[in-house]
């Protein structure tokens, strides 16, 4: 996915990755090139007397274009609803799978009895949900590589000195095969291109894959549509496991809520994700739009020719006409396709970052600072030893946690008591 500066001139002249520009650029020269020729070496034009002969009136061209031109808008509108509805597959997957860690580690016993127990559920689920999302986006992109997921986050993040992945999957390419990216049309299946941009692009997982969990996941019988269920079946029968053991000792109908945004964020991320992915965009459709804009961009130099009698007005409102439509087409296969490895093909690996910086974190921004501990005072009647399973000291301006307790560290293999 492409983030730009919305200024008219940014667009026009500093905007040439992920636009739809250069690759319908050479269709549109071609075709101009056409009608060049075409206008000085045929008699059709008006000064040959050829108008009159070959066509009295251009309107059965003109409608033509029209019926092309209606073809290309709706193509172009119903690509950006594919494009929007994975989107917001996307964003429902994160925000459920989210709510459902932070409702494990709130809803986790304060016993200092069970604090050992509580604080390896909490690692253990935020380590397994961040693995079932990183295996959903491997998933959608059509990546089947077993060593593009994985990796501690910590270590991806001190790699690239501490910042987020690119939001363009295509940033991380050489400058040569940059350059040819730029003109090579959207979609592009070719396995070896797919393998190097996703190699490059891998998805981390909170506390790394290991090789246990590597060779079940990624050996037959299992194949990539029931990696992720199989993962939320962990999480589901790991949290069944803590609420018997009291490790979560919260309301049965309170805990319920967790298995029921679980659900969720497998219906409406990531089954919802799969229809666009897995569905391609209608055949019949894409195939009369792409036979339709081929059959105009190869007519269209003649019907110039026949009623232009400048070969240069004739070239320019050639590649004008052609570009335009050729780019509008563009546009449309860009868009109708959201997950793979093109520029404007929505940022996985981005995602996977973000899920797991919220997973982590999301603890130390609501529980630190001394506002918290205010309420918890007043809730605990002034006592809050047996409310903390875990002693952090807080800083005191930012109410972020002065030790280390990172969920990017090492998890411990120990199973619950």
């Amino acid at each position: 996915m492409i983030t730009y500066r919305r200024s008219t001139l940014a667009l026009l002249f500093c905007t040439l990755n992920g636009s739809p520009f250069p690759p319908s650029l050479l269709l549109a020269l071609l075709s101009s090139c056409v009608a060049v020729a075409a206008e000085l070496l045929l008699p059709l034009g008006g000064a040959a007397g050829g108008a009159g002969r070959y066509m009295e009136h251009p309107y059965p061209f003109q409608l033509f274009a029209a019926v092309v031109g209606f073809g290309l808008v709706f193509r172009a509108r119903l690509a950006y609803e594919r494009y929007w509805e994975g989107r917001t597959a996307l964003a429902s997957m994160g925000a459920k799978w989210t709510d459902a860690a932070l409702q494990v580690r709130s809803f986790s016993s304060r016993s200092p009895s069970l604090s050992a127990d509580a604080e390896w559920l909490d690692l253990e689920v935020s380590h397994l949900l961040s693995l079932a999302h990183a295996l959903s986006l491997q998933q959608l992109r059509g990546d089947a590589c077993n060593r593009t997921v994985g990796g501690d986050d910590r270590n991806l993040e001190e790699d690239k000195g501490g910042g987020a992945p690119s939001e363009d999957v295509t940033e991380v390419l050489g400058g040569p095969r940059k350059f040819y990216h730029l003109f090579i049309s959207a979609n592009n299946n070719n396995r070896r291109y797919l393998g190097d941009v996703f190699a490059l692009n891998k998805l981390p997982v909170l506390g790394g894959v290991t090789p246990s969990e590597r060779a079940l996941l990624f050996r037959p019988p299992l194949t990539g549509n029931e990696r992720v269920p199989a993962v939320l079946e962990a999480v589901s029968r790991l949290i069944t496991e803590a609420v018997r053991r009291g490790v979560i000792d919260a309301p049965g109908p309170i805990v319920s809520r967790t298995f029921q945004v679980l659900s969720e964020g497998h219906e409406r991320g990531v089954m919802m994700s799969r229809k666009v992915g897995e569905t391609p965009f209608p055949l019949p459709f894409a195939q009369v739009i792409e036979f339709l804009v081929t059959v105009f961009v190869a007519t269209l130099p003649f019907i110039l020719s026949t009623w232009l009698d400048s070969a240069v007005f004739v070239g320019l409102a050639n590649f004008l006409t052609a570009w335009s439509y050729l780019a509008l087409n563009e546009v449309a296969r860009m868009l109708e396709e959201p997950f793979g490895a093109d520029s404007n093909d929505l940022p996985l690996c981005f995602l996977q970052w973000e899920f797991n910086r919220r997973v982590e974190r999301s603890a130390f921004a609501v529980f630190g600072g001394g506002w918290r501990r205010e309420a918890v005072d007043k809730l605990g009647g002034g006592d809050t030893s047996a409310s903390s399973s875990v002693e952090i000291d807080f800083d005191e301006s930012s109410g972020m946690p002065l030790n280390d307790t990172s969920l990017s560290s090492s998890r411990s293999p120990r199973s619950l008591s």
